[in-house]
């Protein structure tokens, strides 16, 4: 069968049908869906960018420099059509998971379906898997992860196959597979594991050096050297800070244990089972294996980030969805589809979307927000960013702060509380301190009118009391309201308590607030 055709063409009904069922549940879905936090920072992270401010010192982000540029466009778009960028970028990832799931199906299609055609239905299903399914955590960078990857994984399964590659499918597999390793480079271990086991079956070492995979490791290099070049206060500044504070906060792997892990990897297991029972040798199909080694990869570098986000695990459940309804297409022995299987893709991908599904509903607080100010200059103490993000932009506000939010205190009191060293907790110190200083400069220089104050699971109003500099700058404000929202006081529940503090009508003029700084406590 022709790599053009992936569909049955003879059922074009069906295939419209499906399109438009998938579509529908796409729309209605980021139409119910919060705003991600993630995003709607980034997003307001590049038009500070583009208005002259300096990533890393003017604005302080954590995360490596390709995390700007994938947003970037959209923040263009943004200045030159009258569309919210958070609609162009719904219309940008819909877009992109339509292009990619076109272009991989068409080939990995012979591979996966031999001489049979697959039936129209599978397409708008794998589509609505990928755009609907994320949840919350759509066009999250894990999310463009999954999207980017299925080029190179089409080829992967085609090499597995010893299918010929040409060189305009090696050039786009290995330029999207660059940008999959730039958005994490823990994301090398899907492809790594993936080309040793197409390499296996086709008995070729050479699949693992591939040309796709030397272009996507060009590309890698290629960022790498500009990131570094451009942004050296990100890899001199910010990643040894990180080092400290970030990533050794680690959420234990038993922890998988409760929660919905267990009903994933049961679900995977009655999978497992009746891809067995059903298909006999089937099971041991070289796509399958391919991909199976991908969606370990990727399991893998969710398990080494060890922070527990659901949004980490996307590209593999991603990949097992699309794996699930592919085997349950069409039974090759029948020829008919497998519905138990299917059943189990439509629960697992379900399961997904609710585990996804973790945004906290702060439309209470954003309407006590734009009750008090039009269009506030706002500023955050609140370890979590969903405090300050989508609100800000929701409000048509101004973020003034440079950082996202006060995470590090709070990390930082949790690393010292755990045993730190001596040493550690002096370094620990040090960049709170730093933050601190941040938080006043920012205070004073940019006048915020609202302060964001979490004081629920952490109370912040207490930390700033034990630092003379943050309490004198409190003088200026005066507590206006509070919201609850979530479920701050449920054991393993997720919410926050949040005071609003305003401007007061008299201040100093010359900010005269404050009172002299002294070293800040650690929570």
């Amino acid at each position: 069968m022709p790599p053009s055709r992936w569909i049955d063409r003879d059922n074009r009904v069906v295939a419209l049908l499906g399109w438009l069922v998938a579509l529908a549940l796409a729309m209605t879905g980021r139409h119910l869906t919060l705003a991600n936090t993630d995003v709607s920072w980034l997003l307001t992270l590049d038009e500070k960018w583009l208005d002259g401010a300096r990533p890393y010192v003017d604005i302080v982000e954590t995360n490596p420099p390709m995390s700007l540029y994938l947003y970037m466009p959209v923040a263009l778009l943004g200045r030159w059509l009258p569309i919210a960028p958070e609609r162009l970028l719904d219309a940008l990832v819909l877009a992109l998971a339509f292009v990619s799931l076109t272009w991989s199906g068409r080939r990995a299609a012979p591979v996966i379906f031999a001489t049979q055609t697959p039936p129209a239905w599978l397409a708008p299903a794998a589509y609505a898997a990928l755009v609907v399914m994320p949840a919350f955590c759509f066009g999250q960078r894990e999310h463009f992860a999954l999207l980017a990857f299925l080029p190179w994984l089409a080829t992967a399964l085609r090499r597995a196959d010893t299918h010929p590659i040409g060189a305009d499918e090696a050039i786009v597999a290995g330029v999207a597979a660059g940008i999959v390793m730039a958005i994490k480079p823990h994301f090398a271990l899907p492809i790594l594991l993936a080309s040793l086991v197409a390499a296996g079956h086709a008995r070729a070492w050479r699949v693992v050096v591939a040309p796709e995979n030397f272009i996507a490791a060009a590309v890698l290099v290629a960022y790498v050297a500009i990131a570094f070049i451009a942004h050296p206060v990100f890899w001199n500044d910010i990643a040894p800070m990180l080092a400290r504070v970030y990533v050794p906060v680690r959420v234990p792997v038993w922890r998988l244990i409760f929660g919905d892990f267990p009903v994933f990897m049961l679900e995977l297991a009655v999978a497992a089972a009746l891809v067995w029972r059903l298909r006999g040798r089937a099971a041991g199909a070289p796509w399958l294996l391919v991909t199976v080694a991908a969606i370990v990869g990727f399991i893998l570098a969710a398990v080494i980030q060890a922070k527990g986000f659901p949004y980490h695990f996307l590209p593999a459940f991603g990949l097992i969805a699309l794996a699930l309804l592919a085997l349950g297409a069409r039974d090759p022995a029948t020829g008919r589809a497998d519905v138990a299987l299917l059943i189990i893709a439509l629960a697992f991908s379900a399961q997904v979307w609710r585990w996804c599904d973790i945004g906290i509903d702060l439309s209470p607080l954003r309407d006590k927000v734009a009750a008090l100010k039009h269009q506030p200059r706002l500023i955050s103490l609140a370890a979590d960013p969903t405090v300050g993000f989508p609100l800000t932009r929701e409000v048509g506000g101004v973020w003034v702060d440079r950082a996202e939010s006060r995470w590090i205190p709070y990390y930082a009191g949790g690393l010292a509380a755990a045993g730190a060293d001596a040493e550690a907790v002096n370094a620990l110190r040090a960049i709170v301190e730093k933050d601190r200083r941040g938080f006043a400069a920012d205070t004073r220089a940019r006048r915020p009118d609202i302060i964001l104050m979490e004081r629920r699971p952490f109370d912040y109003l207490d930390w700033a009391r034990r630092d003379a500099e943050i309490a004198g700058l409190l003088t200026c404000f005066q507590r206006a309201a509070s919201q609850t929202v979530g479920e701050p006081d449920t054991p393993g529940g997720r919410g926050l308590e949040i005071e609003i503090w305003t401007v007061r009508a008299t201040i100093p003029a010359a900010g005269g607030c404050e009172a002299a700084p002294e070293n800040p406590p650690l929570p």
